[in-house]
């Protein structure tokens, strides 16, 4: 254990976790259209509502990088559809390397 570090929290939620999730393009690359990395991931979060009971919340879309808030059930594997919502937004921005994910 590090020296003076803080103690976890412990379990804070039941049934609908809220995650803060931040993703970047690899070698920080710039994303090359806003507006089709936007249009990718509403089109992503309004399926992931209807079909799989996972809701978007705020985000933001950066120059190399995006933030956002997914809430979803406790079936939801985040690592699974992050991992989708990348893939949406690199074919649909046209961006040739895969994305890094960090998850907060």
């Amino acid at each position: 254990m590090i020296k003076d570090r803080p103690q976890r929290l412990g379990l804070i939620y039941i049934n609908q976790p809220l995650y803060f999730v931040t993703f970047a393009t690899r070698d920080r690359k710039r994303i090359p259209s806003f507006d089709r990395a936007q249009l990718a991931l509403e089109q992503y979060a309004h399926c992931a509502i209807a079909k799989f009971n996972v809701a978007l919340g705020r985000y933001v879309i950066m120059s190399d990088r995006i933030h956002l808030f997914v809430r979803g059930d406790r079936s939801l594997i985040l690592s699974s559809w992050v991992g989708g919502l990348k893939r949406a937004i690199s074919v649909r921005a046209k961006i040739a390397a895969a994305l890094a994910t960090r998850i907060l």
